[in-house]
């Protein structure tokens, strides 16, 4: 593999999923340059502003090739001293101060 391949990954995907595997993948392809383009907004790769993006939901462009990399989980904290004392928290609408 080798050429110039420019990547759309969320900014902390890149941090600490990418980044960090990036020079395991230039010693196996050496000729490959990779740019992560960081950007907030989603590119549209139909018209070539990125070759690869990895987003965390389906695409709207029914003609992109997609693959599933993983499967996420996500939670959802908060510090104990900012819960109502009679906190029953079983939903996310259950820690919100402004209905506790």
């Amino acid at each position: 593999m080798f050429g110039d391949l420019r990547v759309q990954p969320r900014p902390v995907l890149a941090r600490f999923g990418l980044a960090p595997r990036l020079p395991q993948l230039y010693d196996k392809y050496p000729d490959l340059k990779i740019d992560l383009m960081l950007e907030e907004r989603v590119l549209d790769l139909p018209m070539r502003e990125a070759d690869v993006a990895i987003r965390m939901k389906e695409p709207s462009q029914a003609d992109l090739i997609r693959k599933r990399l993983m499967t996420c989980t996500c939670s959802f904290m908060r510090r104990p001293a900012t819960l109502p004392r009679t906190a029953n928290s079983n939903s996310p609408q259950d820690l919100n101060p402004s209905t506790g």
